[in-house]
């Protein structure tokens, strides 16, 4: 898969481009949370095609649901890691 690799290492990418399966749940939940603007776009959307069910496996086993506090740190973190300045995108 290709993606930015300044927030992405390209085993990480590589994992992502594989069986679902073997993705880490972090790695899945990282993803779910990134901006679009990090991976190629017709890859973009195969991925989330293969991973949409583990992202929703991932939210209905978590122990907190999906609440509006637990989203509201992805606007942080994901601000710091993906910021134009940092990566360029």
């Amino acid at each position: 898969m290709k993606g930015c690799l300044y927030c992405w290492t390209q085993a990480e990418l590589d994992v992502l481009d594989g069986d679902p399966a073997l993705v880490p749940h972090d790695t899945v939940r990282r993803f779910a949370e990134e901006a679009t603007g990090h991976f190629d776009p017709d890859e973009y959307e195969l991925a989330w095609r293969r991973l949409a069910h583990r992202v929703i496996e991932i939210l209905e086993t978590s122990r907190t649901p999906c609440a509006p506090r637990d989203w509201s740190r992805r606007g942080s973190r994901a601000g710091r890691r993906t910021s134009a300045s940092r990566c360029g995108r």
